[in-house]
């Protein structure tokens, strides 16, 4: 491999423990503000009572991925917008995953048809 394509390349191993450090604590910090804001966006109700098991809000330029990974595991799948009726009035990060683009991904087993 060439220096040219390793970013890493001419760094000491410190510098590149902290450049690693803070990717990482950036990937924590958006990780811990989608799940507290999966407590507070409300699942669609309709979804629920048609079956559907909500798997986690997320954005939506990775859902094509984890879509066709449950679908490869027998299961239908949706992605909906949150939207601001799903979200707790006091919620600021909630208001920001919209802005972000994030959706709903629900999952049910495949239906046989009839």
């Amino acid at each position: 491999m060439s220096d040219e394509k390793d970013p890493d390349a001419g760094r000491t191993a410190e510098e590149v423990g902290e450049r690693a450090k803070r990717s990482l604590t950036s990937l924590v910090r958006a990780e811990a503000m989608r799940d507290a804001a999966l407590e507070r966006i409300t699942p669609d109700p309709a979804r629920l009572a048609d079956g559907w098991k909500r798997r986690f809000v997320i954005e939506r330029a990775r859902v094509p991925d984890l879509v066709a990974l449950y679908e490869s595991g027998g299961f239908e799948v949706v992605a909906d917008a949150v939207t601001p009726e799903q979200l707790e009035d006091d919620c600021t990060d909630c208001k920001l995953v919209v802005h972000l683009d994030y959706v709903q991904v629900y999952t049910r087993k495949r239906r046989e048809r009839s």
